[in-house]
């Protein structure tokens, strides 16, 4: 289930008529339908505006600490030019 937080922010990016929004968006780095542990994240939402030709990963978090976004951030970083 998609947190209230989370839905404000898929919201306001819907907004804007340039914007897709793709909610929940499995990102794996090995194709087909077996995921394994540490090659595949869940994003909240992905955004892709079409006016500015750019596509944003965007997290929605509860945490008081930035510890745990910090690391998904960077696993995305690390892993990011292996994604197809």
């Amino acid at each position: 289930m998609v947190g209230y937080f989370q839905e404000i922010v898929t919201e306001y990016l819907r907004a804007d008529r340039a914007m897709f929004v793709n909610t929940e968006c499995l990102i794996q780095l090995n194709p087909g339908d077996v995921v394994s542990k540490g090659t595949h994240w869940y994003c909240d939402a992905v955004a892709v505006n079409f006016r500015e030709s750019a596509v944003y990963l965007c997290e929605v978090t509860y945490s008081t600490s930035l510890s745990a976004l910090i690391g998904r951030l960077q696993a995305w970083s690390s892993n990011w030019v292996r994604l197809h």
